[in-house]
């Protein structure tokens, strides 16, 4: 499928978020690793490989898409992997952003989010899953069709399976 870009949204250490919308106009997120990234590190490939066992869940932002990007060395006619871009369904905004808004956060509001981040956890646990890296702005949070704000965890680039 071909994607194109809207807005870039953040850089971490790994890669890039932006938003973009899929050929039928639908509003996605690309998570895109770069190639040192893809190659050398085990952190976009355990975030892949969390997202996909994950993506059913209410708690982790639906995996839509995965695709390689490549590119080509002109002169020897070979191409190599540029990226990898994970293709998720797109959240309204962050926790970081959504708890600076002081006029959103009422005590229910703080009660059902705390509520929702605990299950969470539980969640991911349940599944031999610890995340290691939990903060406001990997909390994504999306409304409903009622306008109540509900949690979703991303970032599971240093996520580790649990050993039982």
């Amino acid at each position: 499928m071909i994607y194109t870009r809207d807005k870039f949204l953040k850089a971490g250490s790994y890669g890039r978020v932006s938003t973009s919308r899929d050929s039928s106009g639908n509003p996605v997120a690309l998570k895109e690793f770069m190639y040192e990234h893809v190659v050398s590190g085990f952190n976009s490939l355990r975030e892949l490989d969390i997202l996909s066992k994950l993506s059913s869940s209410i708690y982790v932002p639906k995996l839509i898409d995965v695709e390689l990007k490549y590119f080509e060395f002109s002169r020897i006619k070979k191409s190599k992997i540029d990226s990898l871009v994970l293709v998720t369904e797109l959240a309204d905004t962050d926790g970081e952003a959504f708890f600076k808004d002081r006029s959103r956060c009422t005590i229910e509001i703080s009660i059902h989010l705390t509520t929702q981040l605990f299950l969470a956890v539980k969640y991911l646990h349940s599944r031999g899953i610890t995340h290691r890296d939990l903060k406001p702005s990997n909390m994504l949070i999306k409304y409903d069709g009622n306008g109540v704000p509900n949690l979703k965890l991303c970032d599971f680039g240093f996520a580790t399976f649990l050993c039982y």
